[in-house]
């Protein structure tokens, strides 16, 4: 069963991941996976900082995460 659960710095290369194979962001399609990670590590840190943002990721059954 899939898990909600809150999003960690942890997550960002997989977040990175996500978000360049969905293609809705220019700037992740075809872009460097470490320098996306970097970005995505860093916007979740602002956002993470205090608790004026929530962020949620999906984590399938082997830690994967699935959204």
């Amino acid at each position: 069963m899939t898990a909600i659960r809150k999003a960690t710095v942890d997550d960002a290369r997989e977040l990175a991941l996500l978000l360049q194979g969905i293609g809705w962001f220019e700037k992740f399609n075809g872009g460097d996976i470490d320098a996306l990670t970097g970005q995505v590590g860093a916007r979740l840190e602002q956002c993470l900082i205090d608790d004026s943002h929530l962020v949620l990721v999906a984590e399938n059954p082997d830690g994967t995460l699935a959204g």
